[in-house]
């Protein structure tokens, strides 16, 4: 069968305007105002940005030692410990006719090494108030009655045991009588060592005051006395002062009983302010030689500084609450990373206020969360020698996708 030429020519026509229609429907066409009006580098993606510290700085404040669930005595690492003690002696004894009063304590644990602590007892000038959560050496030193021994007793370089010495009482009759008592300060000459106790807001084993008495109807009867309050004065035997800031130091020294803090800086200026900050991982690098943890580590805290008092570090405010990113740290280890979910929580909150400008940056402080809690220290390299070592911020951001004719 023979096909005209102008048939032909008519199929050609069609399969040519079929391939045209099926040509349109295979290719996108821009919408107006669309997505391909942004920028291709802007188009809120996800970045990842690296900075390290550009400054380092350090210095030590003593520590409030008062409300830990422990009691130091003893000398460690430059510091040495003496022990503030009340009980409650007016709630239960209702005559003044004590015939026997025996404190007893609970040891559980020391550091360092050498002979027994000879321990010396003296009362607290009934005039002198404390607070247990306040107190420190310094208020205590010139305030109790250093002629009057009311007990002495010895501490051993073991881990666990009960230490019981026989109080003076004169001195507890008279606490009876007078309903009230500024208790008792535990003093040495000389350790090599320190000891830990069990203090009042220990889950159990606190100190106690053991006494055999005569009731009012003349019934003897014993109890025991709880501590009304306890703590530890620490002193730090520093070659630097107190307050004295350390800039440009190669290492940053956070520790419980010395009291040491440092402080860091980071630029983010190369951060944009609308920037959505999704994940930062602060990063330490430990120098594990100086520092020292037992097996449950030590608590780090990462805190923003609210005022800008780097100039007199006494006067430095640290944030609390949920700007506070806490994560503990081995010594053991070579580096200490804010990773759990709460410090990562903390730890964003903290740079995106840094970053919007609704916080100031002034700075992150590393506190001890335990100040006073035992003998834990932690030494992090600074960068300053070698700026591989620096502390580091791994910033998760994302910023919102911006139009072709944005400014």
């Amino acid at each position: 069968m023979r096909i005209s030429k102008y048939k032909v020519l008519k199929y050609l026509g069609l399969f040519a305007f079929i391939a045209v229609l099926l040509a349109g429907c295979t290719n996108d066409k821009p919408l107006p105002s669309g997505y391909e009006l942004l920028p291709r580098e802007n188009k809120g993606d996800v970045l990842v940005k690296t900075v390290r510290a550009n400054k380092a700085s350090t210095y030590w404040k003593t520590p409030t030692a008062g409300s830990r669930n422990t009691l130091l005595l003893g000398s460690y690492d430059h510091v040495k410990s003496f022990i503030a003690m009340r009980f409650l002696t007016y709630s239960i004894l209702d005559t003044p006719s004590v015939n026997s009063a025996v404190v007893r304590l609970t040891q559980n644990y020391h550091v360092g090494d050498g002979d027994s602590i000879s321990v010396s007892v003296y009362p607290i000038n009934p005039d002198h108030s404390w607070a247990e959560a306040e107190v420190l050496w310094k208020e205590i030193k010139d305030q109790f009655i250093a002629d009057s021994v009311v007990a002495r007793f010895k501490v051993a370089p073991v881990d666990s045991g009960i230490i019981e010495f026989p109080l003076d009482l004169a001195l507890v009759n008279q606490w009876v009588s007078d309903e009230f008592n500024n208790g008792i300060v535990m003093i040495f000459d000389n350790a090599d060592f320190m000891a830990e106790l069990n203090s009042s807001n220990a889950a159990s084993n606190w100190g106690k005051l053991h006494v055999t008495y005569t009731k009012k109807d003349g019934v003897p009867d014993t109890t025991d006395l709880d501590v009304l309050s306890d703590a530890s004065l620490l002193q730090f035997e520093s070659p630097t002062p107190e307050y004295q800031l350390d800039e440009q130091v190669d290492k940053l020294l956070v520790g419980n009983l010395t009291g040491y803090r440092s402080i860091i800086n980071f630029d983010l200026s190369g951060i944009p302010k609308n920037a959505t900050i999704h994940n930062v991982l602060l990063n330490l690098h430990i120098d594990g030689e100086n520092s020292n943890t037992r097996s449950f580590g030590m608590r780090i805290k990462a805190t923003p500084i609210l005022n800008d008092s780097l100039a007199y570090p006494e006067n430095l405010e640290f944030a609390t609450g949920s700007k506070a990113a806490i994560d503990v740290a081995l010594g053991s280890l070579q580096q200490l990373d804010f990773s759990s979910a709460e410090a990562m929580l903390a730890m964003n909150t903290i740079f995106q206020g840094w970053v919007s400008g609704q916080l100031q940056n002034y700075g992150l402080g590393l506190l001890p969360a335990d100040a006073g809690l035992n003998a834990a220290k932690m030494s992090f390299y600074s960068g300053f020698a070698d700026s591989s070592l620096a502390p580091t911020a791994r910033i998760t951001y994302s910023v919102p996708p911006s139009g072709r004719f944005d400014p």
